[in-house]
């Protein structure tokens, strides 16, 4: 059975009730991370029920190249998010006022960081863009799937043109791999690093959610463009720059 347009939109409405009600509930806690992801895999079920129950679906978590993968999704978040930090640095517009944390709110930072990487990577690119793959070229979807994973964004606080624009960018950039390899490996290590990176080690607020605490302590003078201002880094002209540089690179490389 052919997938119907009206799946997305259902999907959609899914991934908002779920990315919203929870998290916004409980932000900051490992608990918010389970719940999204049952809440994902609770959406999926409930449309494979109604859409596609006879179908087939691979999620994306069968691949040669595992390691391969998160470390490239690992590589591109420390060049992107690193880039854009030290420029920042060295052009007077943040200073590091301190630094240190208690470990364990590193390790329950990156679980929690996890469980959100595979909520949102498994529903939005294992799901929604394997099945709009299977009714329009792979480019075509990748735009799509980009476009709603932005909007998704949209109630964020502090959400701009430039975080919409950033995001659906990154939004290409979780994705590009997908299209072509149908793996989520490096999806899910990108996106996985680059909210851990940004917010429990940098101290960026990660779209527009700021943590209660992080290894650097900073003090950014001015709140525009080329910060990102309280949405984040991800919402800088700075970090639009520099996933435009990454986007090609891997669309070569895979």
């Amino acid at each position: 059975m052919r997938i119907p347009a009206v799946l997305c939109f259902f999907i959609s409405f899914l991934v908002i009730f779920e990315r919203y009600l929870p998290l916004g509930m409980i932000p900051g806690h490992l608990y918010g991370g389970v719940v999204s992801l049952l809440a994902s895999l609770f959406a999926i079920l409930l449309c494979r029920l109604i859409f596609a129950r006879k179908e087939s679906w691979d999620p994306g978590f069968t691949s040669t190249y595992i390691g391969t993968d998160v470390f490239l999704g690992l590589f591109a978040a420390i060049f992107i998010l690193g880039t854009g930090f030290l420029i920042l640095l060295v052009t007077d517009q943040l200073e590091i006022t301190g630094y240190g944390i208690d470990p364990r709110i590193l390790i329950i930072g990156l679980i929690q960081y996890l469980l959100v990487a595979l909520s949102e990577e498994i529903l939005c690119r294992g799901y929604l863009l394997y099945n709009l793959m299977r009714i329009t070229n792979r480019y075509a979807a990748l735009v799509i799937t980009s476009l709603i994973f932005s909007i998704l964004h949209f109630f964020n606080p502090d959400f701009t043109f430039f975080s919409f624009f950033s995001i659906f960018l990154a939004g290409i950039l979780l994705g590009i791999s997908y299209i072509y390899t149908r793996s989520l490996w490096f999806s899910v290590s990108l996106h996985l690093f680059w909210n851990y990176i940004q917010g429990p080690i940098l101290g960026f607020p990660v779209s527009g959610s700021k943590g209660s605490e992080s290894f650097l302590n900073l003090h950014i003078y001015e709140k525009n463009i080329f910060t990102g201002g309280d949405f984040g880094f991800e919402g800088s002209l700075y970090c639009i720059l520099l996933i435009l540089v990454v986007i090609p690179c891997l669309a070569c490389y895979y």
